[in-house]
């Protein structure tokens, strides 16, 4: 293995994990996400200030990061597991933006592109389970925390690969523990709940 190169890597996806978009996108729209509904610079406080349209963007937008830093190690590193490890560790960037003095978002469009490349029928068959809830219950930090944590299931059942299985189980740790102060207000029952897709969100 080479460390060196191996580094330079991660270095690489993290910075390019940490790229905020929903931040940019709001800016440049002349409004300041992280002082509007609960902060974040995720698809859902976007879909609050912005609306739906720049909150598919910016899931889009999240997601190919992740997607990008699997691919980045596949091409450099040529290993499938140090390939895991780069989406891993851009993930990681997005929850803890360089660019943001280190916060960010909770990772779950960025953790679900890096799941794309590696096991693109399981995570689709997850994003189905997250639009359900959503659309069901209408609070996204409970669709991502089920639809994250049935996952490594998916995986399991459908790619039967040790390592990815281990992998997913990372991955979704990292996801849910990023959703802790999400999980303490579900518990409360004091989540809120985004409005209908179809209503304007500022309504």
């Amino acid at each position: 293995m080479d460390w060196v190169k191996l580094a330079l890597v991660i270095i690489l996806v993290f910075a390019l994990g940490g790229v905020p978009f929903g931040e940019i996108l709001a800016k440049a729209k002349g409004i300041e996400l992280r002082k509007i509904g609960s902060g974040n610079i995720g698809t859902t406080n976007v879909y609050r200030a912005l609306g739906i349209r720049y909150a598919v963007l910016v899931f889009l937008l999240d997601s190919l990061k992740g997607a990008l830093a699997v691919l980045i190690g596949r091409m450099i590193l040529g290993d499938e597991i140090e390939a895991g490890i780069c989406g891993l560790v851009s993930v990681l960037g997005h929850i803890f933006s360089p660019y943001l003095g280190f916060r960010g978002g909770k990772g779950v469009a960025t953790g679900f592109g890096v799941m794309l490349v590696l096991a693109w029928v399981p995570s689709l068959l997850s994003l189905g389970i997250w639009m359900v809830l959503v659309g069901v219950f209408r609070i996204v930090s409970l669709a991502s925390i089920i639809s994250a944590v049935s996952l490594p299931v998916l995986v399991y059942v459908l790619k039967d690969e040790n390592w990815l299985v281990y992998f997913t189980i990372a991955l979704v740790l990292v996801v849910v523990i990023s959703h802790y102060s999400n999980l303490k207000r579900l518990f409360k029952g004091e989540e809120k709940p985004i409005k209908p897709i179809l209503k304007k969100p500022n309504d």
